[in-house]
Parts: structure tokens; C-alpha cells; sequence
């Protein structure tokens, strides 16, 4: 392993991919092009992932955001090291790069398996909205319960003024 590590960046027992093999430019082209717009595209969603997850605080499991964050980013890393590796054949790098996008996907599944009985647990917007009505029908019934106690307590108030006042 450690002879591994010291010839990470040793590049001199590989040719780049584009020396090995038939590839044409057009093909290079057609390869790096969508690995590097794929690449792109994962350094975005992760982006718009954290700035999500930062600005509702109230989200549930804001760590499974960053964790999936984290998947898809080095996901993005490793079609970055496909464009690489069409002209610098730096193989062991890439073959790091894909092993921790490997833990981190296997990260990301375990998250989600762990979560499953949390996430069923959660309510539905329609069972929410349900509760919400429910809850301002007992709000209303209880206000007009409270308005008619006020009212019989007057009322009671006025009788017992009336006799205070034909007792004196």
C-alpha cells in the first residue's frame, strides 16, 4: 500500500487513454465534454443541496442532505478524473478518487436504509391539513363555549346585583 501511495501521481507505466486504443478526436472530444459536463452538473446540485438545507433549518435529517451532497460530488470527482486520464494516465489516483466515492455512495445508502422508519413515520401534507382543520373546529367550539359561560357568568352577575340591590 505504501509503495502505492508513493507512486499515486507516477505516471510513467501508463499511457494516457487516448494513446491506447482507436480513439479518434472526435471521440475524445464526445467523452471529455460529457464527463466534464457531468462534472459540472454534480458540483451544482450538491451546491444548491447545502444552500437548501442551510437556509430551512426546519428540514428533517439536514445530515442525509449533506451526505447525498457529498455522493454526488464524488461522483462529479470521478468523471473529472475521466477527463484527466484521457491525457495524463494518472490511474491510481483515479482508482482512490472512485474508492471513496464508493464508501461515500455505501454511506449514503446506509443513511437512507436507517432513515426508512422515520420517513414512513412522517405525516402527510393531507394528514396535516387534516389535523389543522380539526384543530381549528375544536378552537371554535371551545371560543363559543367560553362566549357562552361569559355570557350565562353576566347574566348570573346581573341577578345577584338585582337581589344585592332589593336587599338593601
Amino acid at each position: 500500500m505504501l509503495e502505492f501511495m508513493q507512486k499515486l501521481f507516477d505516471t510513467s507505466e501508463f499511457l494516457p487513454r487516448k494513446d491506447s486504443g482507436g480513439w479518434t478526436a472526435e471521440l475524445i472530444f464526445l467523452h471529455n465534454v460529457s464527463d466534464a459536463m457531468i462534472w459540472l452538473a454534480y458540483l451544482a446540485i450538491p451546491a444548491v443541496l447545502i444552500f437548501v438545507a442551510q437556509r430551512r433549518r426546519d428540514l428533517p435529517f439536514p445530515w442525509m442532505f449533506r451526505l447525498f451532497g457529498a455522493f454526488i460530488l464524488m461522483g462529479g470527482f470521478a468523471h473529472f478524473t475521466e477527463v484527466i486520464t484521457f491525457h495524463t494516465p494518472v490511474y491510481r489516483l483515479s482508482g482512490i478518487i472512485k474508492l471513496v466515492a464508493a464508501l461515500v455512495a455505501w454511506a449514503t445508502a446506509a443513511g437512507m436504509i436507517s432513515l426508512i422508519p422515520r420517513v414512513l413515520a412522517l405525516r402527510s401534507p393531507e394528514e396535516l391539513q387534516k389535523e389543522i382543520a380539526e384543530r381549528r373546529r375544536a378552537q371554535a367550539a371551545l371560543q363559543e363555549a367560553h362566549n357562552e359561560l361569559e355570557n350565562r357568568v353576566r347574566g348570573r352577575t346581573a341577578e345577584l346585583s338585582r337581589a344585592n340591590a332589593l336587599l338593601k
